[in-house]
């Protein structure tokens, strides 16, 4: 008997559970067929992006033609002539997000995020084949070779908003990105002003940190560097937070920062560093400058060389 009613309550329990679930409209969950897209989910051009690029530069195509000329956007458009695929979409962009890793800097491992219409971008014209998406709002498309590690192996069409273009290198982290979700940790620039930059400091590597001490002790203490360059009253204006671990750190930053100023020139590209000012508040030291735009036009035409100032 007692064996009778406990399988009557179970029926029972059994019958009301299926009633509940009928009456709050709720289906039995189904396996997801073959091929079948998981969700359907635009992308912000900057969520792409892994959180091993510890630095990531978006310039803004449109403010750039505006205020510094076609003399500057040439020379930014020849930076990426190299990749005609990438060339044509920079040159019909609004902006470009560019993340590398500023230690394998020489090797070219790199995500460029081009924004702009992208209906009729069609990555299939270079030889690259569409693959499974997750998303149907994102598309695939990679080599079934791997090509030179600065080149484009992998794209990616963010509905019709952006196209990233990735290196072999970073493909299987932005693949793992696309699956998972955007890095937390991912560099994220200010959708502002002309130029505006994202930096996470890392280690330099030995050969560099025997070469350059002082310099591997002051990025040790920096946690993170923002910079965004702007049209202001006297030309273009420059303003970052250095983000110090401690205050002790930005402390030190401070004083390298004046120490250099000091023995600044007034002439030439140092000019901008001689007149800018730096104020402490905790761990963050504050900068600001006016740039004149010959200074930033010479900067991008010419390659730095390898130097350690004195702190």
């Amino acid at each position: 008997m007692t064996h009778s009613r406990t399988q009557t309550r179970r029926h029972f329990g059994s019958i009301f559970l299926v009633v509940l679930a009928a009456c709050s409209g709720a289906e039995p969950k189904r396996p997801r067929a073959p091929g079948e897209v998981a969700i359907s989910h635009r992308l912000h051009p900057n969520e792409v992006f892994p959180a091993d690029l510890d630095l990531v530069v978006r310039i803004d195509l449109e403010r750039v033609k505006s205020a510094l000329g076609q003399s500057f956007e040439q020379e930014l458009g020849s930076r990426f002539s190299a990749d005609p695929m990438l060339s044509r979409a920079v040159q019909k962009g609004r902006a470009v997000t560019v993340g590398i890793r500023v230690a394998d800097l020489d090797r070219g491992d790199h995500v460029i995020v081009v924004e702009g219409d992208s209906k009729n971008f069609d990555p299939s014209a270079e030889g690259l084949k569409e693959r499974a998406s997750t998303n149907d709002k994102v598309r695939i498309f990679s080599r079934d070779q791997t090509a030179a590690r600065d080149s484009t192996h992998t794209v990616v069409v963010l509905d019709d908003r952006a196209v990233a273009f990735v290196s072999p290198v970073e493909s299987d982290a932005v693949m793992r990105v696309l699956r998972e979700g955007p890095d937390d940790l991912r560099g994220q620039p200010l959708a502002e002003g002309i130029v505006s930059a994202d930096v996470r400091p890392r280690r330099l590597s030995p050969a560099l940190e025997r070469k350059f001490p002082s310099i591997s002790r002051l990025i040790a203490q920096i946690a993170r560097i923002k910079a965004l360059l702007s049209v202001g009253d006297n030309g273009l204006r420059l303003e970052g937070e250095i983000i110090a671990k401690g205050e002790p750190g930005a402390e030190q930053i401070l004083k390298f920062l004046t120490t250099l100023q000091e023995g600044a020139s007034s002439e030439g590209p140092s000019s901008v560093l001689k007149a800018a000012t730096f104020e402490r508040f905790g761990v963050v030291v504050h900068i600001r400058a006016d740039v004149p735009v010959e200074v930033l036009l010479n900067l991008v035409a010419r390659d730095g060389g390898e130097r350690e100032p004195k702190p």
